[in-house]
């Protein structure tokens, strides 16, 4: 096969730097060659990067060294600043999809679209009214502007970009199967949760826990002789370093899984740093554990049928195992699904660390279940919010006053903001107000208390 075909697709970690040499234009994609480089601090922010050229040098040698001269990349980008939005669009040919994206994006995202770049993807197959299913994007030129500086500083030539998302419903688009399968990829900040069913994406989501925690946390611990995340990484993937659940004395949903030995089982520091490890994964089950909730209580009749992890953290011995017994249901590995259904296909694969100290970790857990829960809650509450503006403000405004300007438009917005704690405040606010002008409207409205409407309403002895 001639080298023009081949383009190096480079997924760009806080850690970990992640490349594959392959030919992708064709119906089965071929991979000549994986590798993986340390990507050094702070050279990426949120998928915003601060190339350096001392890290671009880095990546050259690495291709040199491994005998590869392809040119033409293919970026992959993970970041919080990429807004998605599943949308409807007529059944339109291929060729003028992407048209039809730009021309309503101004639907689709509230912002600034000058300052983004919009692009698209399909979701899998039509509606039930015949319309096409497209996850639209809008990425920050900024962000894209930073990979095209380092492109130029390799001496590459940017073919194009994808977004990680992506990348998991390209596996699974061509699986029939009329199974709602749910796949969970495990990077090393994040963790993308799609679910699908015959190749349609019913649901995804991003949890903003990966396993950063874990390999900082086996670094730390001393026990296993690693000081740096990549042999810390090499360590997760050739022996289990993982307990089967999150806590002592937690269920054990299936009795096998997580049954392993381990020939340092009987080291006291050994064991205590297995247990750190496997507990700074808690808030990422737990988020995992929330979509599927959200998931759940609104597709009761197709419950999730087949679960597999991959990514980073898919790689980790005893990490499906783990999985299995949190979440309470099978859950393989994406080799296994290559045994299963024969698809050979190559994926390029904020921190909280939660104490388990018996009340402790459960208080713990139940923050982290609110944090999550939250988050998909404001999510829902744009979304409302953006139809609200489009769909009912907007028209009322346009007929009753004239309103022709789209920058003048109102625009409905839910206060989703959170109450401040109000023991912290009870203590801090007498001894600021001894020194301080303070508002009381402002604290009212900190604490989310409404003021009272008049003197009969008032508690206490603020009634005097």
């Amino acid at each position: 096969m001639a080298m023009n075909n081949r383009v190096l697709s480079i997924e760009i970690g806080n850690s970990f730097t992640k490349i594959c040499e392959m030919d992708y234009k064709v119906k089965k994609p071929k991979v000549y060659k994986v590798l993986t480089v340390e990507t050094p601090e702070g050279i990426v922010v949120d998928g915003m990067l601060q190339p350096t050229q001392e890290y671009a040098d880095h990546l050259v040698n690495a291709l040199g060294t491994n005998g590869i001269r392809t040119k033409k990349v293919l970026f992959t980008i993970s970041s919080t600043r990429v807004a998605s939005r599943e949308v409807q669009i007529p059944n339109v040919k291929a060729s003028k999809i992407e048209a039809l994206v730009k021309t309503n994006a101004s639907d689709y995202f509230p912002v600034d679209l000058t300052q983004y770049e919009i692009g698209h993807y399909l979701a899998g197959g039509l509606t039930e009214e015949g319309k096409l299913r497209v996850m639209a994007l809008a990425v920050p030129k900024a962000l894209l502007n930073s990979y095209y500086q380092l492109a130029q500083m390799c001496g590459w030539e940017v073919e194009c970009f994808d977004y990680s998302s992506n990348s998991l419903y390209q596996i699974l688009r061509d699986e029939k199967s009329e199974k709602v399968t749910m796949m969970i990829k495990i990077d090393e900040n994040n963790t993308i949760v799609t679910v699908l069913s015959a190749g349609k994406v019913l649901l995804q989501r991003t949890v903003a826990y990966g396993v950063q925690d874990a390999i900082e946390t086996m670094i730390a611990s001393g026990a296993y002789a690693v000081n740096d995340p990549m042999s810390a990484v090499e360590r997760f993937q050739k022996k289990t370093c993982l307990n089967r659940v999150l806590h002592q004395g937690d269920k054990v949903w299936e009795e096998n899984a997580g049954r392993w030995e381990d020939e340092d089982a009987g080291n006291a520091e050994v064991t205590a740093a297995r247990q750190k490890i496997t507990s700074s994964l808690e808030p990422l089950i737990v988020g995992v554990s929330r979509v599927i909730d959200f998931y759940d209580s609104r597709n009761s009749d197709t419950p999730i049928e087949r679960t597999y992890v991959t990514g980073l953290g898919g790689s980790f011995s005893g990490m499906s195992k783990l999985f299995t017994n949190c979440l309470e249901r099978k859950v393989h590995t994406l080799s296994e699904m290559d045994d299963k259904i024969g698809m050979s296909k190559a994926i390029l694969g904020g921190t909280l660390t939660s104490q388990s100290d018996g009340a402790a970790s459960t208080n713990a857990l139940g923050r982290v279940h609110d944090r999550v829960r939250r988050d998909l809650t404001i999510s829902d509450a744009m979304q409302i919010a953006s139809t609200l503006s489009r769909q009912l403000l907007a028209p009322l405004a346009v007929l009753n006053c004239g309103v022709s300007d789209p920058r003048l438009l109102p625009w409905f917005r839910f206060d989703t903001r959170e109450a401040e704690d109000i023991a912290t405040f009870a203590q801090a606010l007498p001894a600021l107000a001894s020194v301080m002008k303070i508002s009381a409207r402002w604290a009212h409205d900190k604490l989310k208390i409404p003021e009272a409407e008049n003197e009969n309403d008032i508690l206490g002895a603020w009634r005097a």
